[in-house]
């Protein structure tokens, strides 16, 4: 079985089966899949001229499968384009500029498979927007695979419009790399931890607020990325350098962290798809502030805090094994 992965980004923290990854192709061709535009938003031409370049590694690769990372619950930036016009030809607009749609059609012309893969919670859609995710859904991919666990979370859950989906849907257990550190120790102190960027301020301003009414004496580890603001930065360790108990460390790596985590008697992050499964791999009671996607409920950090509970939950790990055998049953 041969698998050509389009995504933009790695699908849960584990390398799940052998692909021939796009940006190596890309670059190798002479072209670039960055979504960024050195001007700004990239031209629906410039897109196409992308596409035309997946094409031909597609082509030179001879893939049983094409797998989208998210499309089309999600990676609208593949379409570049905006629609002009009235509601009811959308559909018809995005079917004639639509460069990843282009893409998808040749392949399937050339007798390969289309998959689609989400994680676990859909990106929250307006209805116009769920009938034509449905509508793309019905008319061009073979396979939805969900990485979760339907008796934790359900598709319908996120995306209410699951029923009206004609393809078969599998869920394939949280994708994850399942190391583990190789002793526990005892657990003393918190780690506190964002995602790069400014967003982790929610995060930290709670922790420290936090901290502050703690009676507690013992270690609070933040880690701050290199990609935080650097104004961001300065503040917090100006605070930081008085306070003996607040210790930062940034650049490691998600092994080093979930060493980290196993040592700490709590943990306060976000809720994001690779940390809750750290957190919950590592059986570490842990603190979610969510980030809310400007205050946007349905998103999927507030949903898995949510569901999380108070952490009593017994999921699939299996989404490595699955999602191989799942491909393997469709084209072989």
């Amino acid at each position: 079985m041969k698998v050509y992965g389009l995504v933009q980004s790695q699908i849960g923290s584990g390398h799940f089966i052998r692909m021939k990854q796009i940006q190596k192709g890309l670059i190798t061709k002479g072209h670039s899949m960055n979504l960024q535009h050195i001007e700004g938003k990239i031209s629906h031409e410039e897109m196409k001229r992308r596409m035309v370049g997946q094409m031909e590694l597609i082509s030179d690769y001879k893939p049983d499968v094409l797998l989208l990372e998210g499309f089309p619950f999600m990676r609208y930036a593949w379409m570049a384009t905006d629609f002009p016009g009235k509601p009811e030809t959308r559909l018809e607009w995005y079917e004639k500029h639509g460069a990843i749609l282009e893409l998808i059609r040749i392949a399937k012309n050339k007798g390969i498979k289309i998959v689609t893969s989400l994680r676990d919670i859909s990106i929250p859609h307006s209805d116009t927007r769920s009938i034509l995710i449905i509508e793309w859904i019905n008319k061009y991919i073979d396979l939805v695979l969900v990485h979760g666990d339907e008796s934790f979370i359900k598709l319908e859950d996120s995306f209410p419009f699951k029923n009206l989906i004609d393809v078969p849907i599998h869920y394939t257990g949280y994708v994850a790399d399942l190391y583990k550190p190789s002793s526990k120790s005892s657990r003393y102190g918190v780690l506190v931890s964002g995602a790069s960027g400014a967003v982790a301020d929610l995060v930290f301003d709670e922790a420290l607020n936090l901290y502050k009414k703690s009676n507690y004496k013992e270690p609070w580890t933040f880690i701050i990325s290199d990609k935080h603001p650097i104004e961001s930065i300065k503040k917090f360790k100006e605070y930081a350098k008085n306070e003996k108990n607040i210790k930062i460390v940034s650049n490691i790596t998600s092994r080093e962290f979930r060493k980290l985590l196993t040592k700490s008697r709590l943990s306060i992050s976000q809720c994001g798809y690779n940390t809750f499964l750290d957190s919950y791999i590592t059986e570490t009671p842990t603190t979610f502030i969510p980030f809310t996607d400007n205050g946007a409920t349905g998103a999927d950090q507030p949903m898995r805090t949510k569901y999380y509970g108070n952490g009593n939950i017994n999921i699939s790990m299996k989404g490595v094994q699955n999602t191989v055998e799942l491909l393997e049953t469709l084209c072989c």
